[in-house]
């Protein structure tokens, strides 16, 4: 099965709590073991299949900034 999630869906979520938040920050699990190793040529022809880090950060300092 798969999902995907649109920009404007991302716009519309629930705000993240502080307590949350704070959880999501700490997480501190670095075991990546159990993930496959990606080669250079993968790295090279990756194509991103959601939006930009920096929208979703900013989307996340939003909801942060309205539940304060």
């Amino acid at each position: 099965m798969t999902t995907s999630i649109k920009f404007s869906e991302l716009k519309n979520l629930p705000p993240i709590s502080p307590a949350r938040m704070a959880e999501i920050e700490a997480f501190e699990d670095t075991d990546f073991s159990d993930c496959p190793e990606i080669t250079d040529e993968e790295w090279r022809t990756a194509q991103p299949l959601y939006p930009p880090t920096a929208i979703v950060g900013e989307l996340v300092r939003e909801r942060i900034a309205a539940t304060a």
